[in-house]
């Protein structure tokens, strides 16, 4: 996954510039990140991963203490990640709480990009809700295409799957694109890698991050929850 970088976190990241002690390394084995989290307060964590990720030993990532793991499963209208059903398969076997998750892309219709989804992902009790991937793109959309089109895609996809799809955006996505177009019912997956942003259910806090097993530096996640009330997101 990508970030835009918002003018509204400049003096954050000047901040993180001239202090580099805010940068730390996490007690998680074999890992570092860059914004520093308290794992007291938000203990629930995981990554996502997609092709990119290829060669993965999922014995040694289970064995970090990993609560979840999101994997990309398909993008616009006709691609699918080559190594989606190897990464689900592996994390079912090691027990470890998947998810999947669709990159958005302006050049189709929501509605044909949840064709796509639906006809690869094929999720199974105990995983998480499907989500949508949105994201700046150099040249955007008008924001009445965007709302149509990504509710076209959210409403085929709850109706599959007969839950409510998770979003994931940025900080800044969000205020300008979909704030008050959307129910607030939706659980938030958001991505501000200098500081902790508002209404998340889920953070993404770095894409700088190292766990054993990964030979690539990965997206750190964290759940605003407890292990119970990740377990009560779960599909049913």
């Amino acid at each position: 996954m990508r970030f835009k970088f918002s003018k509204k976190l400049l003096p954050a990241f000047v901040a993180l510039v001239v202090m580099p002690c805010c940068g730390s390394k996490s007690t998680d084995k074999g890992s570092e990140f860059y914004f520093d989290v308290d794992k007291n307060k938000y203990p629930i964590w995981g990554i996502d991963v997609s092709r990119h990720q290829s060669h993965i030993n999922w014995e040694s990532v289970s064995s970090s203490g990993i609560d979840f793991v999101f994997v990309k499963a398909t993008e616009g209208v006709t691609v699918q990640d080559p190594m989606y059903k190897d990464h689900m398969d592996e994390l079912k076997r090691h027990n470890i709480i998947r998810g999947a998750y669709h990159f958005f892309s302006y050049k189709s219709t929501g509605k044909n990009q949840a064709k796509n989804f639906i006809n690869t992902v094929k999720l199974s009790k105990g995983d998480l809700p499907p989500v949508l991937d949105v994201e700046f793109k150099r040249r955007m959309p008008s924001r009445a295409k965007i709302i149509t089109e990504v509710k076209a895609w959210l409403k085929d996809v709850e109706h599959h799957y007969k839950v409510k799809p998770i979003i994931y955006l940025d900080y800044d996505f969000y205020q300008k694109y979909l704030k008050g177009s959307i129910s607030k019912d939706y659980e938030l997956w958001i991505t501000d890698y200098y500081g902790e942003p508002d209404g998340w259910t889920f953070w993404q806090q770095t894409d700088k991050y190292r766990i054993n097993g990964v030979n690539t530096r990965v997206d750190r996640n964290v759940f605003i929850g407890s292990k119970r009330e990740l377990r009560e997101l779960l599909i049913d």
